[in-house]
């Protein structure tokens, strides 16, 4: 429902700047998948809140952040698409890890 929703937004931001690397890529991963498994575009996000996790998200070290949370993150930038705009740096490191899953998996 939409009050669920506004909850989960109001609560997103409010906690942002005290989210973990990793769980800024869980979350935006989440995020993603939501929006992407409802059928019919009943559900939108807030732009702030996808702007408020790619703000934390690129001030964090990425060496904190481990290659499944690269992998979420470049499927949340192919899921949302213009929404969801990585710098090139972070795109490019996310990019690198998607491919060195696929590679392991062959």
């Amino acid at each position: 429902s939409d009050k669920v929703l506004d909850a989960l937004e109001r609560r997103m931001l409010a906690r942002v700047d005290d989210f973990k690397p990793q769980d800024l890529a869980n979350t935006v991963w989440a995020v993603a998948m939501l929006m992407n498994n409802i059928e019919g575009d009943k559900i939108t996000i807030n732009q702030n809140v996808l702007d408020q996790l790619l703000h934390q998200l690129e001030a964090t070290e990425f060496s904190t952040l481990e290659e499944q949370h690269f992998q979420q993150i470049f499927q949340a930038h192919h899921l949302l698409g213009d929404r969801f705009k990585p710098s090139a740096a972070l795109l490019d490191q996310a990019r690198e890890e998607w491919a060195k899953q696929l590679a392991s998996r062959s």
